[in-house]
């Protein structure tokens, strides 16, 4: 009996200069990755396409059961179909096999831009060779195939007759797997509820069966939706769906098992659905700081608490936010409507000074140093709302400011503990799909709860290049730490926090930066967001903000006393 077991996708993104990276592999001509194996491993290049000869050497070949497993990097992200199969017949690789000699497969590859790399090959549990990982992020591709032999040791016609099962027999795996065509081609869409994936990391493996020895073809499972659209699904509790690309027409696969976290979620107990497996998995790798899946609940109600002062929902916006980002993803109109940016306005020169957050009709809230030291009065501060900086886009309005009031504790000598500012509009706003409130916290204020959860900053500080964005603000996500974590990562850090300030940061090199101050950082509470800190101080090396250290807020949940004082009606 020949069993395959191909296909297992593992999505790894760790979000240090994706485009960058990117740019530079797609490149005129499809680059040859070194080979550490080359009488393991050779590329094959033709007109048409570039594949790979995988062999099994003979010392390997012991006349019994064959695992080999192939594991190959790359950088596309988006092409995943792949392949690994005998390269000979089945007769003739059985042969090999009683005659212990060499054995050799075919690689087909998913993209015809990038021939991958190859990282490792395995056969039964031996590593026979391996090679250096790319930098991340990337594409790592498992192909399996596992020969069994016959007990009998024979070859010969080792298919089994194929039987189709019953609806009764496959258990509940309809309710997950639905048959669906396109260009008519056959593909099966498979919805996994959300609840599958608590505690673990979204990792789903599907086998189906079919009677056809495979001898060619690509398949895969991915999912349906984007990457960044199926993320923002698994946090916001939504099932999640993929889709599984089939080889072959002439023979449509059954669905035999589907896994979630290693655990099987449902089974075909037909023992005659083929003998032809096809395996294929798939891995959503998280961001550190994920946990429980980033869903922010407390004890109160979302939807009966957060209001704005103005009696309007707050915390929603039009577009869709992405989780992910790379070094700050830039924000489509409808956005973060509550972001504002703050000027100085010198004889109609507008100067950037600082981002903040609308709260009501007319107030924002941002850093009292963005005041403090400029020393900028209200009659010179002007704030503009609806998603641009400094253009004039369609929808953007701007507002001059009657009064600033400053945190009456608010020490001029960078100490974070009361960094805040409140600015008065000299009109009233009236909101709109671009323009709204954010939510103030409300709820639990224990920091606790939300140390390693994820948080988001907006902002039109400098960006990856040292500009400041001049256009659309960006977004970019931040761990919060514990106070011990945050101590432990620099000696500076320790006198200038308090009890009413957190830490947040990933040290990767992204998140808020020069220009950001006065931004706040969001929490996603069910589905709404509500502002739990400002941007107050980080560290700067050589002239430049430091983002391999964390950034240190003002917890705006231990001063909502004074906040709600101060909101007019």
């Amino acid at each position: 009996m020949i069993k395959m077991k191909a296909l297992n996708i593992i999505l790894i993104f760790l979000y240090v200069a994706v485009f960058s990276i990117l740019n530079s592999v797609v490149a005129s001509e499809v680059e040859m990755p070194t080979i550490a194996c080359p009488d393991l491993f050779r590329y094959v290049i033709k007109p048409n396409e570039t594949y790979a000869v995988v062999t099994v050497p003979s010392s390997f070949i012991n006349g019994a059961n064959v695992h080999l497993q192939v594991i190959v990097h790359q950088y596309d992200l988006v092409n995943q179909e792949f392949s690994l199969l005998p390269f000979k017949s089945q007769e003739e690789t059985l042969s090999n096999i009683l005659a212990r000699k060499s054995v050799e497969y075919r690689f087909s590859f998913p993209s015809p831009q990038e021939n991958p790399k190859l990282s490792k090959i395995v056969v039964n549990g031996e590593t026979i060779c391996f090679d250096d990982d790319y930098i991340p992020p990337y594409n790592a591709l498992e192909g399996e195939f596992n020969i069994e032999l016959p007990i009998n040791n024979t070859v010969g016609d080792t298919s089994i007759e194929y039987v189709p099962p019953s609806i009764s027999q496959l258990n509940n795996c309809f309710s997950f797997v639905i048959y669906e065509e396109e260009n008519n081609k056959t593909f099966a869409r498979i919805k996994i509820p959300n609840y599958y994936f608590e505690g673990g990391t979204p990792e789903v493996k599907v086998d189906f069966a079919q009677n056809k020895m495979l001898t060619s073809g690509k398949y895969a499972l991915f999912t349906y939706k984007s990457l960044d659209e199926t993320i923002l699904d698994v946090m916001e509790g939504k099932p999640v769906l993929y889709r599984f690309q089939f080889p072959d027409q002439t023979e449509i696969p059954v669905i035999r098992e589907i896994q979630v976290n290693s655990k099987p979620i449902c089974a075909n107990k037909n023992p005659r659905v083929g003998s032809m497996k096809l395996t294929g998995g798939h891995t959503m790798q998280l961001p550190l700081g994920y946990n429980n899946l980033n869903i922010y609940t407390d004890n109160e109600s979302d939807d009966n608490n957060d209001k704005s002062k103005d009696n309007r929902t707050c915390g929603r916006e039009v577009g869709a936010l992405t989780p992910f980002i790379s070094f700050g993803n830039e924000i489509n109109n409808g956005q973060v409507p509550w972001l504002a940016s703050i000027f100085q306005n010198n004889d109609e020169n507008l100067v950037f000074i600082c981002g903040g957050s609308l709260i009501s009709k007319r107030i924002i809230i941002t850093a009292a140093h963005c005041f403090q030291f400029q020393t900028l009065p209200a009659d010179l501060t002007l704030v503009k709302l609806g998603g641009s900086n400094t253009t004039d886009d369609t929808g953007v309005l701007s507002f001059g400011v009657e009064k600033i009031i400053i945190h009456p504790e608010y020490r001029n000598d960078f100490i974070p503990d009361a960094d805040i500012a409140l600015l008065y509009l000299n009109s009233s706003i009236t909101f709109t799909d671009f323009i709204s409130p954010i939510c103030l916290w409300n709820g639990d204020t224990d920091l606790s709860k939300l140390v390693n959860k994820i948080g988001y900053v907006a902002g039109f500080g400098s960006t990856e290049n040292g500009t400041i964005s001049e256009t659309s603000p960006r977004i970019a996500y931040a761990r919060i730490v514990s106070e011990i974590e945050c101590v432990r990562s620099s000696n500076k850090i320790k006198s200038i926090i308090s009890p009413r300030t957190f830490c947040a940061g990933n040290r990767d090199l992204s998140g808020p930066c020069t220009g950001d101050s006065g931004s706040g950082i969001m929490i996603r509470k069910n589905r709404h967001w509500s502002l739990r800190g400002v941007v107050s101080i980080g560290e700067t090396f050589e002239g430049q903000c430091n983002l391999g250290e964390f950034v240190i807020y003002c917890d705006l949940a231990k001063h909502l006393d004074w906040i709600n004082n101060h909101i007019l009606d």
